[in-house]
């Protein structure tokens, strides 16, 4: 009876092991989390030096947002200064296949690895050929 048994665990282990030889596994895209697949509002709560000193704000007024939308632009703004100014939209690409995010300014790219941290917390580290070497702590605007 206990032969039989393992046999069976046996069997079903190698028809599992055949059956997912060959799937390629498809990465979740990115792009809904950091606009909704309309628009969404996202602080810059923390901006971290190699030294892990903080130089964002404090006070949510002074705070960077970045507004990304689904057309793949964005606006980057102080909170006090949205929807004050003419405010300039930069197109940003996201490749969910090595959760990297590329924000293309009119003379500089930034470009960060995506990790994270909570459905509410995104950590934006810099990669090597970033122009802005700088790690970022995104939280939802709402949540804030």
């Amino acid at each position: 009876m206990l032969r039989s048994g393992i046999k069976w665990s046996i069997l079903l282990l190698l028809i599992s092991v055949a059956c997912t030889a060959d799937l390629e596994i498809k990465h979740a895209p990115l792009d809904p989390l950091f606009h909704d697949n309309s628009s969404k509002i996202w602080v810059m709560d923390s901006i971290y030096d190699v030294l892990n000193t903080n130089y964002a704000p404090k006070d949510l007024v002074d705070k960077e947002l970045i507004v990304f939308y689904s057309d793949g632009n964005c606006i980057i703004e102080k909170t006090k200064h949205l929807g004050q100014n003419n405010m300039r939209l930069v197109p940003f690409r996201i490749d969910s296949k090595i959760k990297e995010l590329s924000i293309y300014l009119k003379d500089r790219l930034w470009r960060f690895n995506i990790q994270e941290l909570s459905p509410f917390e995104l950590l934006l580290s810099p990669t090597k050929d970033s122009d802005f070497q700088y790690s970022v702590i995104l939280k939802p605007f709402p949540i804030y």
